[in-house]
């Protein structure tokens, strides 16, 4: 038993290094495995779900835990379910078809007597209900839990009728809550010269902001109610409140992620805005998110990107106080890539599909190591760019499900794989 695991463990180290010194191997895949490692299902008062692990550590991608919070979290199963509903709803898959339904009963299992959400179980399947980023509340976690069962709601109901009724219950009992929670208002605060909306999610986080966008488009394609509609439409305004013009020059249309601070990870604002857009068909959501993609995605990618940027506004003039690099990860980039598959639905100019096929070769090597992060034959991505000298080799939930995420939309899209293609390929 030892010799085989020693073996094991010498595999999976040169996997590995094949992987962070070689852009990758000769194709694009979406590959679950590595998420199917991180699958499990577990049996909590005689209901079977599943949970996704959120942490796993290289060498042998062991499972790790968080102190104080637990071994999966709503965050990442919601992500996941929305993974493996489209890898069915794509490829055909109907493992991911079973598995997504034991993700959706994870969510719903999550859900508070107040329609709210909590975040993390423990080990032995017990909520944590008391640790900060778990308590019930109005949360980012509830936001992509309301999410996830919105877009997988249609696929599901299809296969299950039971699930899928309890799926809408929990949708409708949630954006309810929701709709009465936020009420707008005109006022701000500023930070820096900068001023921003004070009545959004996370205390003026547009970031959560587009998620909830995001899962209130999704749900009012099932419940058409003027209620949703109004709420997208005030919170998306908000965003637009806090994107940065300046005549075409820097920060070229950047939307501010929270407060002053614009970071990738999680800046979903330019998607949300198109959500938006596929509803209502106002010219301003439109216009403002092909603003951001057209410039600053396209300034992010010239530089190889960043990880977070600070700014002020100085008489009139928006200007940078300081930007980090690093650490760059997966989830930077699969909000970019998202955008310009969306533009290019919308506008069908090619120019978008090519440019969300560029900005996923950064998983292949386009960045500033020059190094692979992804690779299709394990299906391992790498936790990220630590520095300019350090790539992180573990593989958690977030980034896993973030490339995967990526990779499974432009696999449907011709022409953006085709820009991700000739990248792998020369």
């Amino acid at each position: 038993m030892k010799q085989k695991y020693i073996i094991h463990i010498i595999l999976l180290i040169v996997i590995t290094f094949v992987s962070c010194n070689s852009k990758s191997s000769n194709n694009s895949g979406s590959n679950t495995s590595h998420l199917d490692h991180l699958y499990k299902e577990i049996k909590v008062d005689e209901t079977v779900m599943a949970i996704i692990h959120i942490y796993s550590e290289y060498p042998d991608y062991h499972y790790v835990g968080a102190e104080n919070e637990g071994i999966a979290c709503v965050d990442d199963v919601a992500r996941a379910l929305v993974l493996y509903v489209k890898d069915f709803e794509y490829n055909g898959n109907v493992e991911s078809l079973r598995k997504s339904k034991q993700l959706a009963k994870f969510i719903l299992y999550m859900e508070a007597e107040d329609s709210t959400y909590y975040n993390f179980v423990f080990e032995d399947g017990q909520i944590n209900k008391t640790y900060r980023t778990s308590i019930s509340g109005f949360q980012w976690w509830m936001w992509r839990a309301l999410w996830a069962l919105g877009e997988a709601y249609p696929t599901i109901k299809n296969d299950d009728e039971v699930l899928a009724s309890e799926m809408l219950n929990s949708l409708d009992n949630g954006f309810s809550k929701t709709i009465k929670h936020y009420e707008t208002s005109d006022l701000s605060d500023s930070e820096n010269g900068i001023t921003f909306p004070n009545w959004l999610p996370g205390e003026s986080g547009i970031d959560q902001t587009a998620v909830l966008i995001m899962g209130l488009s999704s749900y009012y394609k099932i419940n058409k109610s003027e209620n949703v509609l109004k709420l997208i439409n005030e919170l998306s305004n908000s965003v637009l409140d806090v994107q940065l013009v300046s005549n075409n020059n820097y920060p070229y249309g950047a939307f501010l992620s929270w407060r002053n601070v614009w970071h990738a990870w999680g800046n979903l604002q330019s998607y949300s805005l198109l959500k938006s857009y596929e509803i209502n068909k106002d010219e301003k959501y439109l216009n403002a998110a092909l603003q951001e993609i057209n410039g600053f995605y396209k300034y992010l990618n010239e530089n190889k990107y960043y990880n977070e940027i600070f700014f002020k506004n100085n008489n009139g003039l928006i200007e940078y106080i300081s930007k980090s690099k690093y650490p760059q990860i997966a989830y930077g980039i699969r909000p970019m890539v998202y955008a310009c598959l969306e533009a290019y639905k919308i506008t069908n100019d090619e120019k978008y599909a090519i440019q969300a096929g560029k900005i996923a070769q950064w998983l292949f090597g386009d960045n500033d190591l020059g190094k692979a992060l992804y690779n299709s034959e394990t299906g391992i991505c790498f936790d990220g760019i630590s520095s300019e000298y350090q790539i992180n080799m573990n593989s958690g939930a977030e980034s896993t499900i973030e490339a995967l995420l990526s990779l499974l939309e432009i696999e449907q899209n011709q022409v953006a794989k085709k820009s991700l293609m000739e990248y792998i390929n020369k």
